[in-house]
């Protein structure tokens, strides 16, 4: 998987974290090919609450695997979500491991939810931010709920 440079050289305590939180075992990822657009331009909350019933938050390795793979398979047009990013399901928000994150990575700021996205050609955008900022190309990750 590709992180960006910032994530892995400026937070890699913060990629253990996230790497370690994430869950061990296999399952499919089927998503979208485009971001909902009923969660852009919406906080982390609010453009989770917006995902329709079809589909539930996808986690960082799950939405980020999906894009690459997307990229190996379709050589001609490789690139979902090239000009926008993603909210992922991020497992730290409300654990030791998110409070730890804020406490030893950000000098005692405040906690971040993870985003992925912007895959060009320099490769795919994987970071944090403040779960209360708004953008205009950033929405919530969506992966297709078989359990529906």
């Amino acid at each position: 998987m590709l992180w960006s440079n910032q994530l892995l050289e400026e937070d890699a305590k913060l990629a253990d974290l996230t790497l370690g939180a994430c869950e061990k075992g296999g399952h499919w990822a089927l998503i979208p090919d485009k971001l909902q657009i009923e969660t852009k331009d919406k906080s982390f909350t609010d453009s989770i609450a917006e995902l329709k019933s079809e589909y539930v938050q996808a986690d960082v390795i799950s939405f980020s695997a999906a894009l690459l793979l997307h990229a190996v398979k379709h050589r001609q047009d490789p690139r979902l979500y090239s000009t926008t990013y993603g909210w992922c399901q991020d497992p730290r928000i409300g654990t030791e491991l998110q409070k730890l994150e804020s406490e030893a990575l950000y000098g005692g700021g405040g906690p971040r939810a993870l985003y992925a996205g912007a895959f060009d050609a320099f490769g795919l955008s994987v970071d944090g931010e403040g779960p209360g900022v708004v953008t205009s190309n950033q929405g919530c990750t969506a992966v297709w709920n078989f359990a529906t």
